[in-house]
């Protein structure tokens, strides 16, 4: 599990193996599924699986429609740094109908999260259970 700050309990990223949960979007409540594959002993690819859970709290933001997204594109890349921490390259979402990027800038939970700064480090968090 990796977090902006880990005891915010808000933004998670959720790695086990070859998945993963990412929590996208505050606004409608997106959650996605990944697929992680390692590229290398410090780097993983993350690609987007399928849509896990998504609110209809405001109907003009941004939503996920799953047979829209490319589920080829890497999304994003996860390098372990030597810290203990994790830098997070996100490249967000591609939409097949759209022919763009999606959930890029403040609208990605993580980026939002972080003030709009880069480059997204992230710490390693522990469970209390």
């Amino acid at each position: 599990m990796w977090a902006v700050i880990c005891a915010n309990e808000l933004t998670e990223l959720d790695i086990n193996k070859d998945k993963g949960f990412l929590s996208l979007y505050s606004v409608n409540g997106i959650y996605i599924n990944l697929k992680i594959e390692k590229s290398s002993e410090q780097e993983y690819i993350l690609k987007y699986a399928s849509l896990s859970s998504q609110k209809d709290y405001y109907k003009d933001e941004l939503r996920i429609e799953d047979k829209d997204i490319d589920k080829n594109k890497p999304i994003g890349t996860l390098i372990l740094l030597e810290d203990g921490k994790a830098r997070l390259e996100w490249i967000g979402l591609y939409n097949l109908k759209k022919q763009k990027l999606e959930f890029v800038g403040k609208d990605f939970l993580f980026i939002s999260e972080n003030g709009g700064r880069l480059p997204l480090i992230l710490e390693r968090c522990v469970s209390e259970t």
